[in-house]
């Protein structure tokens, strides 16, 4: 099943005792979710990834983290009928990661060793592809032939699907001067000294705790820059919608996406093509975990039945 025209209803009937577990590998954290009828999250969990351990331990994590998030749901590994898994870099096949800088992984084949772990079907692909599979899938309503969708970090990353097929975005990086080997799905990167290794949660306790004009600056920064790659991604793809997501959002969504939409509109002033649609993702930080657990539930010959009901 193509990941641009996935039917949800294949998936989401009424009475099944079965799950779909989705998984992001980052290089500090490990997140693993839990997911039922309608791609409902059940339940999630995290673990440090410790990448200085080597390929071999953080597999390892991953085997761990997915069996603490099964055991969080009083579920069994018996009722998971595949496991989806987003990592950051560059995978072949749905198997093996070829490369991730951020990982420091080079031909590594995760399916095989995670599926050894608990024989159960498992399908690997890119982080920011299936996290703006996520955002396609359950938040757009209707059909697209030209989606992107951009995540608002430290990196700037990005998917971008153009007629049911997943694009390569490598020719469109930027670099900043001491930003090197960035992975093919980042647009671009805006390093500092604080707030650089920042996820959205982590942005969301500091603006919680105290009115920080750093902070504020910094993400004001992230924005504009966001602004910038939707009109690079603009005039390559011509996109029909452009989603804005990650963590970020939670916190100041009316101003990353007003600020985005401004630095889109300057950077775009000489385009004769039609503008897109800006809309922001409620997805949040959860967008990688549920894509990957979509992407798996869509495989073929994976689920016997729906997914779990849910209250």
């Amino acid at each position: 099943m193509n990941p641009a025209t996935l039917n949800l209803s294949s998936v989401t009937a009424v009475a099944s005792e079965t799950v779909v577990v989705g998984v992001e590998v980052g290089p500090a954290i490990i997140r693993a979710g839990v997911f039922g009828r309608n791609f409902h999250l059940l339940g999630k969990t995290k673990i440090t990834t410790r990448i200085e351990r080597g390929p071999a331990a953080v597999i390892e994590r991953i085997a761990k983290c997915i069996r603490y998030a099964v055991d969080e749901c009083d579920l069994q590994m018996s009722q998971v009928a595949q496991i989806g898994i987003a990592v950051p870099g560059k995978v072949h096949g749905g198997t093996v990661v070829e490369s991730s800088p951020e990982l420091l992984w080079e031909d590594i084949n995760l399916q095989t060793a995670i599926a050894g772990q608990f024989e159960i079907p498992v399908s690997v692909g890119q982080l920011y592809e299936r996290a703006a599979l996520a955002v396609l899938a359950l938040e757009i309503y209707r059909p697209v032939q030209r989606f992107a969708a951009i995540f608002v970090g430290p990196q700037i990353g990005a998917g971008v699907c153009v007629d049911e097929e997943w694009q390569d975005l490598t020719p469109l990086q930027t670099k900043a001067a001491d930003a090197d080997n960035l992975q093919r799905h980042v647009l671009a990167s805006l390093p500092h000294p604080i707030f650089g290794e920042f996820r959205g949660r982590d942005f969301r306790k500091a603006l919680k705790k105290t009115e920080n004009l750093a902070i504020r600056e910094y993400v004001n920064q992230l924005a504009d820059l966001a602004g910038e790659c939707a009109a690079r991604l603009h005039r390559h793809f011509s996109p029909d919608i452009i989603a804005l997501g990650g963590g970020l959002l939670d916190e100041m969504k009316e101003e990353i996406l007003a600020r985005a939409q401004a630095s889109f509109s300057r950077n775009s002033s000489s385009s004769t093509q039609p503008l897109p649609i800006l809309v922001a993702s409620r997805l949040g930080d959860l967008a990688p975990i549920t894509g990957a657990a979509i992407w798996s539930a869509s495989q073929p010959s994976v689920l016997t039945g729906p997914l779990v009901a849910t209250v």
